[in-house]
């Protein structure tokens, strides 16, 4: 390919070698994407936004060539540093887009109570230890109210 100007639609499904980077980068017309299961490298976290916030404003394909209202990104991005802000948006935007920092995937370890609300989060990377945000102190137990027959208390973290 020449150039990548009149590039508007981009779908790649488990090809190696591909300069995502650079066609992200260089294609100013692009409006829809499509990049599943890929393996890809970034410069830097500033080129990373450039390319996440040109991804924002695309749509997407699904598996059988329909639109979709956003762009399809999954398989790993590897990157030398990432701070955990822009990490937790590039996470909550494409939820099976895994981030590899020094060799080690990085994402937030969320807790949650029995009703799903979000009680702790924070950025952890693989092989790291979860830390327990009541024994440590970061939170207090999670609290449900019960009925004269049935009553609720915290008892511990569970890993499962």
């Amino acid at each position: 390919m020449e150039n990548y100007d009149n590039l508007n639609t981009l779908w790649i499904d488990d090809t190696p070698n591909i300069p995502i980077e650079n066609i992200l980068l260089n294609s100013p017309k692009l409006d829809r994407v499509r990049l599943v299961n890929l393996t890809w490298s970034v410069t830097n976290e500033d080129i990373l936004k450039i390319i996440f916030n040109k991804l924002k404003s695309c749509g997407g394909i699904d598996a059988n060539g329909n639109n979709t209202e956003t762009a399809v990104v999954t398989g790993y991005i590897t990157i030398d540093a990432i701070s955990d802000e822009f990490l937790e948006e590039l996470n909550e935007t494409f939820k099976e887009l895994i981030v590899i920092v020094n060799g080690k995937t990085r994402f937030f370890l969320r807790y949650v109570n029995w009703n799903n609300d979000l009680l702790y989060k924070y950025a952890i990377s693989q092989g790291d230890n979860a830390i327990d945000p009541i024994a440590t102190g970061l939170i207090e137990a999670p609290t449900r109210e019960g009925t004269d027959d049935t009553h609720y208390t915290y008892r511990e973290l569970s890993n499962m």
